[in-house]
């Protein structure tokens, strides 16, 4: 059995490095429905008759506008016409509420013939998966996978026969970031488990863990994170994006490899206090030059404090349990301490998003 799998879509409009064609459609938005159009097409070829998402089709909570999904709606039926089913994982970016419902799952927009969405635990036996979407807490997470574990059991049926797709935090993904232990995930005893929420690919415990990774980078926090998406049989094969990536780095940090990391990207670069005018003009030019597909050009202090963050402690129990907003804390704390200034420029990035 194959099937493709897919994590952390976030259809949206985004603002930054974009803007609106002649139709009215956001660019970005267009990159990220090719790269999705792309995956599925590729997946049927390889043989594969269904797609998973493994939750955050879309990006905003709750309000979903029509300029994104009415094309997203578009893009899957033309998938659904050639043959392939997609099924859809309620992500908390999907979510309303803050527990999953059909009520409140953004997801609710695309239904229509051969697109099934996933409220809630489902066993589907054609392909062998097991799909759990979004809990609100890890202690509820983890309570129901055992669960579904053991209903298997007592069902005759062999948890190891079965892939366990989650939208949830794992340690391990993302440096600074905490979550559910991958070692407790591969006890359960499933095949493998699949995860999306964190915006890397990465693969833990020997192959028995896959963090997913997004379809493509979104923001500034994706950069240096895989993305990309999956062709799963008794194999996994992962095949990268096609949407431009954010790229970050020092102005004097040294030229080997910068082409590569700037030619169809978008380029964040710092430079140290009091660098001049006229070079900050200069290193622009020669960005763009290069094929950058935007630039922002930072000045900041040196970074004196950066070791001090390893520093923070995160409490969590044995089993992994941390809230998404603890996690959080502790990663902004930690570039508080590492980066200062440029902190307040994030945030200040994410306040405009949100308005």
């Amino acid at each position: 059995m194959t099937y493709a799998l897919v994590a952390d879509i976030h259809f949206h409009g985004w603002s930054a490095f974009s803007k609106v064609d002649e139709t009215g459609q956001n660019t970005r938005l267009t990159a990220l429905l090719n790269d999705f159009r792309q995956a599925g097409e590729k997946a049927r070829i390889a043989g594969a008759a269904r797609m998973y998402v493994a939750g955050d089709l879309f990006h905003v909570r709750g309000a979903i506008a029509p300029s994104v999904l009415i094309p997203v709606r578009d893009v899957l039926a033309d998938l659904v016409a050639q043959g392939l089913e997609i099924r859809i994982l309620a992500g908390n970016h999907d979510m309303e509420f803050k527990h999953s419902s059909r009520l409140g799952n953004a997801t609710g927009g695309v239904d229509m013939i051969g697109v099934t969405l996933i409220h809630s635990t489902t066993v589907f036996e054609d392909d062998k998966v097991v799909a759990v979407p979004w809990h609100e807490s890890t202690k509820g997470l983890r309570e129901e996978l055992e669960r579904v574990a053991q209903d298997l059991r007592d069902g005759m049926k062999n948890p190891g026969d079965y892939d366990l797709h989650i939208h949830a935090p794992v340690e391990g993904v993302i440096m600074g970031l905490d979550g559910i232990h991958a070692a407790w995930l591969a006890s359960l005893g499933f095949k493998r488990v699949f995860t999306g929420h964190y915006h890397n690919h990465k693969v833990l415990e020997v192959g028995k863990v896959i963090s997913i990774g997004a379809l493509a980078h979104h923001t500034w926090s994706d950069v240096g994170t895989e993305a990309g998406w999956l062709l799963v049989d008794h194999r996994v094969q992962h095949f990268a994006s096609t949407c431009p990536k954010f790229a970050d780095f020092d102005a004097d940090g040294g030229g080997e490899g910068v082409d590569d990391l700037v030619r169809g990207n978008y380029v964040r670069v710092r430079v140290k206090a009091g660098t001049k005018p006229a070079a900050v003009t200069a290193i622009r030019t020669e960005l763009e030059k290069l094929g950058a597909l935007g630039v922002i050009i930072q000045t900041t202090k040196e970074l004196t404090r950066s070791r001090a963050a390893a520093a923070i402690p995160v409490s969590h129990s044995p089993g992994g349990s941390i809230s998404v907003e603890a996690s959080v804390s502790h990663y902004i704390k930690s570039l508080a301490l590492a980066y200062e200034g440029v902190v307040q420029e994030m945030a200040a990035s994410v306040l405009a998003e949100a308005v």
